[in-house]
């Protein structure tokens, strides 16, 4: 039995969550969902697929940062494409070494060594309304500095 199959029978977790969960709150940095649904691998030929979740690939919207920083994580929440979430982690689910194709290459890469599920809530309508200006000004900040950005590496 490999290690991976021990973790996965040690520790419960349930199944796929059909809805997410919302929160009323910004946090400082939010994260804004750049790929979704994504499948990862066990093996790093990309031959066998992990079936109980899905990678999401994650901006964090910090002002701040020099270049756009991306986070691969798994999950097994439904999360789509331009979704604002939070940051926040299952510690009771955990992933070993994994592989993915990077969406925007094509090219297998390594996702991670060991990895805990990733379960961000959504960030309400209308927090998300309260906060468009500050969203709007961190995406005109971060356009100014894509032009001058590195090439894009997802993990």
């Amino acid at each position: 039995m490999s290690d991976q199959s021990k973790i996965d029978q040690t520790i419960s977790a349930g199944p796929p969550r059909a809805s997410l969960d919302e929160t009323d709150h910004m946090p400082v940095i939010p994260y804004r969902v750049v790929f979704a649904g994504l499948p990862f691998y066990s093996d790093p030929e990309c031959k066998e697929t992990v079936g109980e979740a899905t990678i999401a690939i994650l901006e964090a919207l910090e002002p701040d940062g020099l270049y756009p920083e991306l986070d691969v994580v798994p999950t097994r929440n439904n999360y789509e494409p331009g979704q604002i979430v939070t940051w926040m982690l299952n510690n009771k689910k955990m992933w070993e070494k994994s592989w993915y194709r990077n969406p925007e290459s094509g090219q297998i890469e390594s996702a991670w060594t060991l990895h805990v599920e990733f379960v961000g809530q959504l960030i309400s309508a209308r927090v998300l309304a309260e906060n468009q200006k500050n969203l709007e000004d961190i995406k005109a900040q971060r356009g100014t500095k894509e032009d001058t950005k590195q090439p894009n590496r997802i993990n």
